[in-house]
């Protein structure tokens, strides 16, 4: 769902992360590259993504999409480091 966004956001300052475990599972990353700030995070090469891997990101509006686990884990990890939960937004989906 982000993937639309960002290529309709041009006038602001967007930070893509694609988190996959290996390459192979990328299969957007040819079409992301086209992206400024575009970040493809391999877990199999610099583990887990963490909100403290990602900098100072306390002024900002955050956009996570994935498993629920996940997503939670990572909202309670950017409210630790100062991101209001207002600014945290979450897309949920689920294979069933």
């Amino acid at each position: 769902p982000f993937r639309g966004m960002a290529t309709e956001l041009e006038s602001y300052q967007v930070r893509i992360f694609y988190v996959v475990n290996k390459k192979e599972e990328a299969i957007f990353d040819e079409e992301f590259r086209k992206l400024p700030n575009y970040n493809l995070w391999l877990s199999e090469e610099k583990g887990r993504i963490t909100a403290d891997k990602l900098g100072d990101v306390s002024d900002c509006d955050i956009f996570i999409c994935g498993p629920v686990p996940m997503m939670r884990s990572l909202a309670e990890q950017f409210v630790r480091l100062g991101v209001k939960p207002a600014r945290i937004h979450t897309e949920e989906f689920g294979l069933y």
